[in-house]
């Protein structure tokens, strides 16, 4: 040893002894260190494509499912739609199990309503569960049957000729028509337009506002008859709704008053033997909410409470007709007729011929009708509408439905000559809380959705 330094056998010196094999070990373990590294990083890449695959997988399936679930909805309101007479159990039943929709196989159950024993409006709630692959998606719907006071117009045939709507027609609420509909110029329609035909008639100037569009090509549906409506109360009714009679060539006259905060309705008719009576009664003790009219009845005044009127005819061809002789306003109405907020009125037009707004001196400058029409026989119409002078506006709160679309008026270009221009307005209570045994329509709407997630 030389000052501290060990010496080699071949006489150099160093401060470390330095080993070839110390340099291929430290490479190695790098090697080895990298290798794995790159492992690694190809497991953690590889398990990232994979579940995204899965991943994108189950979305779609997921997707799918729903879809299908939904298709299922649809096949089970369809078929209580085109069902003449809606289910009557009241315990829930299975509609369709592991039906193939789409790529899903779906199950489908409907719940009916406990209140259906109660009324022919029926409500059911349609569950709809639907698997894809590893996917289960559970759709559930409220649906109920929709009387024609849901809609604002209603109409199996648009009318002999042509009868349009014209510059200054405002239908505020949903029209349906089994029949192809006619615009001339721009009437302005508030609420969502269907028709059963695939195109639509257009006269001069064609520039219509459609707010909430409109849809071609609907299923139709059907108007009941008086039979059907009388067939509804004697299985729901209590069969104690008074019933007048109209004399010979002579009217039934019905006239609604407010005495002493007091909804009532004055009457002068016949009965089943003939000889004359009157009288009054007061809205809310009148059984059922209804009055059955043999013949024809004059209607007008101040209506304060629910009640539906039948004209049913006295013979063959006689009777059945309803004439507005004037105003017929709700006690809750503002000036223009609007229901206010709050307000309970309702009234049902229910005629087996017509419903017709009078040609006489009260009617002569505009005329305000609020009820849910219904002419079963032909049409919703205004005596004398193409004579005389103009009367103004024929507005309506309510809705309108008739076998066969009445004229109300004339006019040349975008001026009205006779008649009334059109004014109608829909009334939303009526959807859910419609007059005492309206007519209903046969078909459903869906109250809510909703999924039920898996627990």
């Amino acid at each position: 040893m030389i000052g501290g330094l060990q010496t080699t056998p071949c006489g150099a010196t160093s401060g470390k002894p330095f080993r070839l094999a110390d340099q291929r070990g430290f490479s190695l373990a790098a090697f080895m260190l990298l290798l794995g590294l790159t492992l690694t990083l190809g497991f953690v890449l590889s398990s990232i494509v994979v579940t995204d695959l899965r991943s994108s997988t189950a979305s779609v399936e997921s997707a799918q499912a729903l879809a299908s679930a939904e298709g299922g909805v649809e096949l089970a309101t369809g078929w209580l739609r085109k069902l003449p007479v809606a289910p009557t159990q009241l315990e829930p039943f299975t509609f369709a199990s592991q039906v193939p929709i789409g790529p899903g196989k779906v199950d489908i159950l409907i719940i009916p309503a406990p209140e259906n024993q109660y009324t022919y409006l029926k409500r059911y709630i349609v569950r709809s569960q639907a698997t894809v692959g590893e996917a289960i998606r559970t759709v559930e719907v409220q649906v109920r049957m929709v009387s024609f006071a849901d809609f604002l117009w209603a109409t199996d045939d648009e009318g002999v000729g042509t009868i349009w709507y014209y510059t200054g027609d405002v239908i505020d609420g949903p029209l349906f028509t089994n029949d192809q509909i006619a615009i001339y110029g721009s009437p302005v329609f508030l609420g969502p337009v269907y028709s059963a035909a695939t195109s639509i008639k257009k006269g001069t100037s064609y520039d219509p506002d459609f707010r909430a569009g409109y849809r071609l090509g609907v299923p139709r549906i059907t108007l009941p008859t008086m039979n059907d409506v009388l067939a509804n109360y004697a299985q729901y009714g209590s069969g104690k709704a008074p019933v007048l009679y109209a004399g010979n060539n002579q009217r039934a006259k019905l006239t609604f008053k407010v005495v002493g905060g007091v909804g009532i309705v004055e009457y002068s008719a016949r009965d089943a033997s003939g000889n004359p009576v009157s009288g009054s009664l007061p809205l809310d003790q009148i059984p059922d909410g209804l009055i059955r009219i043999r013949g024809d009845v004059e209607v007008k005044g101040s209506v304060m409470g629910s009640l539906t009127i039948l004209a049913e005819k006295n013979g063959p061809v006689s009777g059945g007709n309803i004439y507005i002789e004037d105003d017929l306003r709700y006690s809750c109405a503002d000036a223009s007729g609007r229901p206010v907020p709050g307000c309970e009125d309702r009234l049902g037009l229910v005629a087996q011929a017509n419903v017709i707004v009078s040609n006489n001196p009260a009617n002569q400058r505009d005329c305000v009708i609020d009820a849910s029409i219904m002419a079963l026989g032909t049409s919703f119409t205004v005596q004398g509408y193409n004579e005389g002078q103009p009367r103004g506006k024929l507005v309506v709160w309510g809705s309108i439905a008739q076998s066969v679309r009445g004229p109300v008026g004339t006019f040349s270009g975008n001026t009205l000559r006779t008649g009334y221009s059109k004014d109608y307005h829909y009334d939303s209570r009526m959807s859910s809380s419609p007059p005492p045994f309206f007519p209903k329509a046969g078909m459903y709407v869906v109250e809510a959705w909703r999924e039920i997630s898996p627990e």
